[in-house]
């Protein structure tokens, strides 16, 4: 049975469902840190505002879709230069079989030679004992000898200049497959290395920054909208100045609630909507049937 033909991907493939497990599980946290730094800023939890594990996913797509096509091109570079590596390998080892092989054929050839050699000088020793009559013939046996020498000799270095140039062929691949080796491990340690700093540090601090910034913002009353990196959304969180604010009869809700500036962050699963007084420097939940809130 022919073997299977394994790739380095091929442990990371045999175990794709804990991969996938790990992976997500890693990303929720990462993505949940910066959920909690915007909302806590606030005295509230991202699940306050109905942001869970499967919105905490769904609504950083951006992010998941660049760590998979890193992850996707990192795979690829690495299936590529692995098999090109395979294929030189393979290519030398077929190379050095051929040439052991016309190796070991000639000298099947120079031992046959040989004996046929050993039964020519016998029969010249047979030939000299019949006298001279057969001088002639004697004669021109060795001029042919001669001459069959003189081409064994030239096919023996032919075979020598034929095998000293497959010798380098098989050098120079050999020398490929090295260079292809260190390529392959160079580009390994810069994957590993950029992805390690990127998601260890410039990550952490360009995002740190960013969620800062706009907690800064809402509670100077102004608006907060997602983190993006093109049209990759990172971090979805929004917070809403609140424009107009309608309030029903015999609400309960202070009169004054209408004067003051008010950021809207979000609204509970239960209908409550919760608003930032940047006043107090406060947070207020606000029934959703006995409030209207407008923010355009």
């Amino acid at each position: 049975m022919p073997s299977k033909w394994k790739t380095p991907l091929s442990p990371l493939l045999a175990n794709f469902a804990a991969l996938v497990t790990v992976s997500g599980l890693a990303l929720f946290a990462f993505l949940s840190y910066f959920y909690e730094r915007f909302y806590r800023s606030f005295g509230i939890s991202p699940a306050s505002v109905g942001i869970g594990y499967a919105e905490t996913m769904s609504r950083s797509w951006g992010f998941i879709a660049l760590a998979v096509l890193y992850c996707l091109a990192f795979a690829l570079v690495l299936a590529l230069f692995a098999s090109v590596r395979k294929v030189l390998r393979l290519i030398s080892l077929e190379s050095l079989a051929a040439q052991l092989s016309r190796f070991s054929k000639g000298k099947e050839k120079g031992a046959s030679e040989q004996g046929q050699q050993q039964k020519k000088n016998e029969s010249r020793t047979e030939a000299q004992a019949q006298g001279r009559k057969r001088g002639q013939r004697r004669r021109r046996t060795q001029i042919q000898e001669r001459k069959r020498e003189q081409k064994r000799g030239q096919e023996q270095r032919q075979e020598e200049a034929q095998k000293e140039e497959k010798g380098q062929w098989l050098k120079l691949l050999n020398s490929v497959a090295e260079a292809y080796s260190r390529m392959l491990v160079a580009t390994l340690l810069f994957y590993g290395i950029t992805f390690l700093v990127g998601i260890l540090f410039i990550a952490p601090i360009l995002m740190t920054e960013t969620v800062d910034n706009r907690v800064w913002n809402v509670k100077h009353g102004g608006g907060a909208g997602p983190v993006t990196l093109g049209p990759f959304t990172l971090l979805d969180v929004s917070a809403h100045p609140v424009k107009r604010i309608y309030v029903t009869k015999d609400s309960g809700i202070p009169e004054d609630i209408s004067r003051r500036h008010l950021v809207y962050l979000g609204t509970t699963t239960t209908g409550v909507a919760i608003v930032y007084d940047t006043e107090c420097a406060c947070t207020t939940m606000l029934p959703s049937v006995k409030v209207a809130l407008g923010m355009n």
